[in-house]
Order: C-alpha cells, then sequence, then structure tokens
C-alpha cells in the first residue's frame, strides 16, 4: 500500500511551519518552499522555537526532536522541494491567484502520481488549475481534516486521510454531503 514519505510543503507561514513540523516529527521527510531565502530562515528558527518547546514540555523526547530537524530541508527552489515528493501541500497562498499559481506550478514540478493538497483553498475551485485534478484534495491542520473536491478519487483520498491521521490522530469527516 501507497503511503507518503516525502512530502512538498509550498509555504513558510503558519500553516507551512505546523505542516512541515508535524510531517517531520511523523518520520516523514519534508521539503519546505518559499522563493524568498529571509522566509525561509524565519520558518527554520520558528520551527525549531516549536520543537525545542515541545521538548522543554515533555511532548517529545530528543530523538523525536532531532527527527524533526533533521527531517526539514528548506529550499527556494521549487523544483528541489516538489521532485520525488509523493505529496505536495500548498500552504500560506497570499490570495485566490497566488493559490492557483502555486498548485499548477506543484503540478508541473512533481510527478503525475504526487498527491496535490491546498491547506486553504477549496479543492473544486482549483481542478481546472492542476493536471490530473483527480489527485487534488483539501488538507485542513486545525482539526486535521480531508476535503475532497468533485473529481479526487477514492484512492487519493483514503491516502490523504492516513497521512493526516500520521499527524493528529483521527481525522474529522469533510463538511458538508459528499
Amino acid at each position: 500500500m501507497r503511503e507518503v514519505t516525502l512530502i512538498a510543503v509550498a509555504g513558510a507561514g503558519e500553516d507551512g511551519c505546523q505542516l512541515a513540523r508535524e510531517a517531520a516529527l511523523a518520520g516523514v521527510t519534508v521539503r519546505l518552499y518559499h522563493p524568498d531565502s529571509a522566509a525561509l530562515e524565519g520558518a527554520q528558527a520558528r520551527i525549531r522555537r516549536e520543537v525545542e518547546a515541545a521538548l522543554a514540555s515533555g511532548a517529545i523526547g530528543p530523538a523525536d526532536k532531532q527527527r524533526a530537524l533533521d527531517g526539514i530541508l528548506a529550499t527556494s527552489d521549487l523544483d528541489e522541494a516538489a521532485t520525488h515528493a509523493d505529496l505536495a501541500v500548498e500552504t500560506d497562498a497570499e490570495s485566490e491567484e497566488a493559490r492557483r499559481a502555486i498548485v499548477l506550478r506543484l503540478g508541473e514540478a512533481c510527478r503525475a502520481s504526487t498527491l496535490v493538497a491546498t491547506c486553504g483553498g477549496q479543492p473544486d475551485a482549483l481542478m481546472d488549475w492542476l493536471p490530473q485534478p483527480g489527485r487534488l484534495v483539501g488538507l485542513r491542520l486545525r482539526p486535521a481534516a480531508v476535503v475532497p473536491g468533485v473529481e479526487t478519487t477514492p484512492e487519493v483520498r483514503e491516502l490523504a486521510e492516513r497521512f493526516a491521521r500520521r499527524l493528529a490522530g483521527p481525522v474529522a469527516p469533510p463538511p458538508g454531503p459528499r
């Protein structure tokens, strides 16, 4: 059964940092992308602070801290982030136009079998911007939830739900009927 072992996180804001940290703690290799190197440095510092706070509170152990910090590569090269990814996630887009542009770039940069997700957008609004739209889902972080689009395949939905469970335990049902 296919699993997510490498994730490309496109965005270095609050959602991108949370997703990168949680995925790395779950043992998933993370490629954190942002075109601005200063934003990447800030994201790395934020993730380090949050991981160190979790260690200080006893929520994680020293091995977890090391796995999380070693498991995240920050890059300003989207191709480097997306190549070989099992999951590519758009996070922290400033507008719908920016979200469409990054989803299109992710779709072009990663394999045709790569699951693509949006943290803030609605999958149905982005389907036309992605080659193979059946691989697109919404991935919500607080609480963990997977929002399928009308074209999302059952296999993609199940893979996304398994990934979300690795991050946060039980996955909330998607809003509304499907």
